[in-house]
C-alpha cells in the first residue's frame, strides 16, 4: 500500500469523486495538503449531494501508515474464529 502513494507535501489534495451513475469524475483541489485516512462514514443525500465525514492527518513531516501496526491486523479468518 505505502508504494502505491505518493506523498508530495509542498502540493495539494485533491479529491476525485466518482458519480454512482458512472457519468463521470469531477475532481476537487482542497487547497491545502493532507493525508485522508477514512471516509467510511460518507453518505449522499436525498438531494443528491455528497457528504464525506472524513479522518485526515496534515502533518507534513510524516506519513500518517506509517504510524500504523500493521502487524497488529487480523486475517478474515482469524475475525470468523473469533481467535
Amino acid at each position: 500500500m505505502l508504494s502505491a502513494m505518493d506523498f508530495k507535501t509542498d502540493d495539494t489534495t485533491k479529491i476525485h469523486a466518482v458519480a454512482t451513475d458512472g457519468s463521470g469524475i469531477e475532481t476537487f483541489d482542497t487547497g491545502i495538503f493532507f493525508q485522508m485516512i477514512h471516509t467510511g462514514n460518507s453518505f449522499m443525500r436525498d438531494d443528491g449531494t455528497l457528504v464525506v465525514d472524513a479522518t485526515t492527518y496534515d502533518r507534513l513531516d510524516a506519513n500518517v501508515y506509517e504510524l500504523f501496526d500493521f502487524s497488529k491486523l487480523r486475517t478474515e479468518e482469524d475475525l470468523l474464529t473469533d481467535n
